[in-house]
């Protein structure tokens, strides 16, 4: 099974940093990422957030391009519904280029209400044009000349000469979350799937492939976001992370979304070591394994994973992430992938 770092760039608000420092940290564990092994960095993207959340990941991939030479790179997720797909399909195009063929384009179809207000975009259209963009990006990245009018976008005889280095494009990943519509659309699309953890209609997903005459054995099932910590034991760990990690939920609690939360000190233990749903694995090398072992045996492709929490001391992560490349991620290594190949 493949191992990918899943990041976000945060600061925790109660102990705000320059960015300048943040974004160096970050792009320092994925060059980190690349020498350990791990197959992929996945970023993601919110906006107006609090904790300086970062609003540009292709930005950010573009410099990783520039640091690394094997490892993949890909947004998780790029909210597309805020972005005209005209201009994604140039940053696609320029980041594959940039990257000689390593670009993985994962998108998600629900920004929150305060960004889709903040850019102008009705809540009830963010379905619609997410995959509706999605479509014409895929024109535009294949296509020579495009013409497409349809409900949201309208394009004459549109030339985008920038194309990818993979053919037919790099691979396309959507978190169809947001019920049967949108895992009926990926399917009929056959789309990849990332953060599969997070709903249990993934389970279902070869099944809605089979039924539009693709196969699952060409498609890539990644997991969300599991948060991992590794030191020398599940109280040092804590210790090290459970404020970070906290704050990382309580930023979609703070926003109406149902996650449960208990208070610092009682989020560490286990009944409460829940991050979106899906167990927090922390503790020692030995434990951390255990933890993850619960995935050996199931029908993903990639494991991925998030070190470096908000706030988080950049020695402990640094640590972490050395700990885990040495004592667990050859055993992950060598479970059996279910079937992907991106």
């Amino acid at each position: 099974m493949k191992v990918s770092l899943a990041g976000a760039i945060r600061f925790h608000p109660e102990r705000p940093r320059p960015l300048t420092e943040i974004y160096d940290e970050f792009i320092e564990l994925a060059v980190l990422a690349e020498s350990l092994g791990f197959h992929r960095v996945w970023l993601s993207e919110h906006h107006l957030a609090e904790d300086g959340w970062n609003p540009a990941p292709m930005l950010v991939l573009a410099a990783l391009a520039q640091r690394t030479r094997r490892i993949r790179l890909g947004t998780f997720v790029l909210l597309l519904p805020l972005h005209h797909p005209l201009r994604v399909a140039e940053e696609i195009g320029t980041l594959d280029v940039l990257s000689n063929g390593r670009f993985d384009f994962a998108v998600g179809a629900g920004p929150m209400d305060v960004e889709c207000a903040a850019f102008g975009i009705p809540r009830k259209e963010t379905f619609g044009r997410c995959y509706e963009a999605l479509a014409v990006i895929q024109r535009f990245l294949t296509e020579p000349r495009v013409t497409h009018h349809g409900k949201h976008f309208h394009f004459d005889d549109v030339a985008m000469t920038t194309k990818p280095v993979q053919r037919p494009h790099p691979p396309i990943f959507t978190t169809p979350l947001m019920g049967p519509q949108s895992w009926e659309k990926s399917a009929e699309r056959g789309y990849n799937v990332a953060s599969a953890l997070h709903t249990p209609a993934w389970r279902d997903y070869a099944g809605l492939l089979a039924k539009h005459g693709r196969d699952r054995k060409d498609v890539t099932i990644a997991t969300g976001p599991v948060f991992v910590h590794v030191s020398d034991s599940r109280e040092k760990a804590f210790d090290e992370a459970e404020r970070a990690m906290h704050w990382a939920i309580d930023f979609y609690v703070q926003r109406g979304l149902p996650f449960p939360l208990a208070p610092i000190g009682e989020f560490r233990k286990p009944e409460n070591a829940i991050a979106y749903g899906v167990p927090i694995v922390a503790g020692s090398p030995q434990e951390v394994l255990e933890g993850l072992s619960v995935y050996k045996n199931e029908p993903f492709d990639d494991l991925s994973l998030q070190f470096g929490h908000p706030g988080m001391d950049q020695r402990y992560a640094v640590r972490s992430m050395r700990l885990f490349a040495e004592h667990v991620l050859p055993e992950i290594q060598r479970w059996q992938p279910a079937a992907g190949t991106a």
